[in-house]
């Protein structure tokens, strides 16, 4: 990937760090109610305060409001440049990187996928992080051939005390059984991720994304099933 221009803020005073906090609060509300218009506006806000989360929600924010109608690849191509301006100003966040990792996938850039998970992996600071960057890594090992490899991994992704839900490890699951052309295990693990999806939908916990962001997961999954 080759290195990163070093572009940090200075260290921020408690208040700031807190007032940040307040505002990714707020600016998660919004894009859950649809607002992207408000949910860029305090966006704007972050940058200016914390300019590493910023544009790390800038990212995320994308394919949802400016990206929305963007071929995938011109829409990953933006997110990655966006994900790098991130790490200009903080090269040690873990969830950039594994979203950086993710988009790589799916661009089958597999050297730079393995190279960010790797890297999100190094600066986990807790269970449920190195649990995430685990179902990303056995993917990555299943697009590079080493299915056995991958599978482990997803395995303990699956067992790890700090699990995610079985709605974001199915398709991870979907990917393995896919490359072995095992349509029954396919077809298993979707109904495992749309039940997943279905019970945190009723849970009421929201999603990052737009209240219809279960439903989409849903009909991704089902895509799959045969």
């Amino acid at each position: 990937m080759g290195g990163l221009a070093s572009n940090r803020s200075p260290i921020k005073p408690l208040f700031m760090k807190s007032h940040v906090r307040v505002l990714i609060t707020k600016y998660i509300k919004q894009v859950q109610c649809a607002d992207f218009e408000e949910a860029n506006n305090l966006l704007d806000k972050i940058k200016e305060l914390n300019p590493a989360m910023g544009w790390y929600h800038h990212a995320l924010l994308y394919p949802m409001y400016w990206g929305r109608h963007d071929s995938p690849n011109k829409r990953y191509s933006k997110q990655i440049a966006f994900l790098k301006k991130s790490l200009s100003y903080d090269d040690k966040n873990a969830n950039v990187w594994r979203y950086l990792a993710g988009i790589y996938l799916q661009l089958r850039e597999l050297k730079d996928a393995d190279f960010a998970i790797q890297k999100s992996l190094q600066y986990c600071k807790s269970g449920l992080c190195r649990a995430d960057g685990l179902r990303f890594l056995g993917s990555i090992l299943i697009a590079k051939g080493h299915l056995s490899v991958g599978l482990a991994q997803l395995n303990k992704a699956l067992r790890h005390k700090n699990r995610p839900p079985l709605m974001q490890l199915a398709r991870h699951f979907i990917d393995y059984y896919n490359a072995l052309g095992n349509q029954k295990m396919v077809n298993y693990w979707v109904a495992r991720g749309i039940k997943s999806a279905r019970t945190i939908d009723a849970s009421g916990k929201q999603a990052y994304g737009p209240k219809d962001v279960y439903e989409r997961i849903i009909r991704d999954l089902e895509a799959f099933r045969k």
